[in-house]
């Protein structure tokens, strides 16, 4: 008969599967598509995104859901960023109004006009 059972065993603890490039993944994803209004943070963010979503299937068959709406908010948000980027320049280049605010805004900060310094960009090249 065996009367010492030997060290004492703790029951298994449950896995927490604590993906952390699917956290990095959906935390880029936030900050993606509250930076919108500037293109280049925003593409930082949304690239950054794309890259923790895919590194968080390692080895799995399928990719998480949330690391699919990761990429499908983020490819979104690039997409709303360049629309809000390009319909600011279409508007300023357009609408005589606009274009006269932005040379007094530009003339403030640099010391000429938004018209001149295009003047001088267009007799470089």
């Amino acid at each position: 008969m065996d009367y010492n059972p030997g060290p004492a065993q703790m029951p298994p603890r449950s896995k927490i599967s604590a993906n952390v490039f699917l956290v990095a993944s959906v935390i880029c994803t936030m900050l993606a598509f509250i930076t919108e209004c500037s293109l280049p943070i925003c593409m930082v963010f949304a690239s950054l995104t794309i890259l923790f979503a895919v590194l968080s299937k390692g080895k799995q068959l399928k990719m998480h859901s949330f690391a699919k709406m990761c990429i499908g908010i983020s490819i979104f948000s690039i997409a709303l960023s360049f629309t809000v980027t390009f319909l600011s320049f279409y508007k300023i280049l357009t609408d005589p109004v606009e274009r006269e605010n932005f040379n007094q805004i530009y003339e403030e900060m640099y010391g000429i006009t938004f018209d001149e310094a295009l003047d001088e960009i267009q007799q470089l090249f």
